[in-house]
């Protein structure tokens, strides 16, 4: 398991060679430079536009709180 603070961070090392085949985003608190994107993860356009390429290399990207929650896939809240 890896830990990032920011998807710039993990596409900069999946650009780099880094093979990852899944994301779980985590908790990405809410400000006014943010857009919200579900009750616990909001984004700026930069990371907003890594997410976005990152799902582009085939990368699965969701938001998943506890195991038992349901996933919430990233491409969708991107729309």
């Amino acid at each position: 398991m890896l830990i990032f603070t920011t998807s710039t961070d993990v596409l900069k090392l999946v650009e780099n060679g880094l093979d990852i085949k899944e994301v779980n985003v985590g908790g990405m608190r809410y400000n006014e430079n943010r857009k919200r994107l579900s009750k616990a993860v909001s984004v700026t356009p930069e990371e907003e536009e890594a997410f976005k390429k990152l799902i582009e290399k085939d990368i699965k990207v969701f938001i998943q709180m506890i195991p038992k929650s349901d996933e919430s896939l990233m491409k969708n809240l991107l729309k």
